[in-house]
């Protein structure tokens, strides 16, 4: 199959959607392939092993991707990308940059069905499931997965938050908000992978984070985020993300509550995440105590107005 790469190039140009998908899929199964080859096979192979893919054969695949998966590309045709390139993300981790700009550009409808968790989904597992995605009988069923369920996940995160860095945006959209959270999943983290990289997430996310828990559409998705670095299994993951929240935690504070009557739906999600880490370990408990008094005496007033003392007694 990699002796006909030189005729991709050529289909590469085809303008019609489903030669572009098609391709897609084909040159992420080949990256797979040569991928898992490379980490069963080398000279020790046995006699009969596949001759291994040369760097020239992989970077003219990789060419291939980047000429058809573009964010500017066919709706369609990016959707199946996200799907077939998801399983390859982690042996070729330059896909990683284009990969999130294509998903955050997905029309919302497209993105959360990729998004969806697996026990959410219709079709079996990692929420499988076959769409035609125009309407006919001339038209090929495509196979779309839970993404969130497969891809690196710290890896997605991290790349997420270094485009939120370099953008200097002062705030970031639902469509990153979705992204990011997916990107948390499993709660756990990966035990293999220290909290040195996902705290490293979070120090880049924090000012967005803690600005979304008073924003109407984000408040909610923004304590899920926070409260996945709070109460990570991960104990220097935890202590350490709540400790650099109080700044930042406090700032919103006082803007929720700085007036009477203000931001009453986003205060009660704020209110639901701080009182779920004070029933937790004693450790969450007392860094929770300590940045509540901290707000008491820096905002009394709007201290008086969250309600919030209730945690303090």
């Amino acid at each position: 199959m990699l002796k006909l790469l030189p005729s991709f190039e050529l289909l590469a140009s085809d303008e019609w959607w489903e030669v572009q998908a098609q391709l897609l899929l084909l040159c992420a199964s080949l990256l797979n392939r040569i991928a898992v080859s490379s980490r069963h096979g080398g000279p020790d192979a046995g006699e009969g092993a596949e001759e291994p893919a040369s760097a020239e054969e992989v970077d003219c695949l990789m060419a291939v991707v980047s000429r058809l998966f573009l964010a500017s590309g066919s709706k369609n045709v990016l959707q199946v990308g996200l799907t077939a390139l998801v399983h390859v993300l982690q042996d070729y981790p330059t896909l990683l940059p284009v990969y999130v700009s294509v998903l955050l550009e997905q029309p919302a409808n497209l993105r959360q069905r990729l998004l969806r968790l697996p026990e959410d989904a219709e079709g079996g597992e990692l929420g499988m499931t076959r769409l035609a995605y125009v309407a006919g009988s001339s038209s090929r069923m495509y196979d779309e997965t839970c993404i969130s369920a497969v891809w690196p996940h710290l890896d997605v995160a991290r790349t997420l938050a270094r485009q939120l860095e370099a953008s200097q945006e002062p705030r970031f959209e639902l469509e990153h908000a979705q992204v990011l959270l997916a990107s948390l999943l499993p709660p756990e983290f990966d035990e293999r992978r220290p909290g040195r990289v996902a705290l490293e997430v979070f120090e880049k996310v924090k000012q967005y984070v803690f600005a979304a828990l008073a924003d109407p559409d984000l408040h909610r998705l923004g304590a899920q985020i926070i409260e996945r670095f709070w109460l990570s299994s991960v104990e220097p993951l935890s202590s350490a993300s709540m400790a650099g929240s109080r700044g930042p935690l406090l700032q919103t504070l006082r803007l929720l509550h700085a007036a009477p009557g203000r931001a009453a739906a986003e205060g009660a999600s704020l209110a639901q995440l701080l009182r779920g880490t004070a029933g937790g370990d004693s450790a969450a408990a007392a860094e929770v105590a300590g940045i509540l008094e901290a707000f008491r005496e820096t905002y009394p007033a709007e201290f008086e107005r969250s309600q919030l003392g209730e945690l303090l007694r």
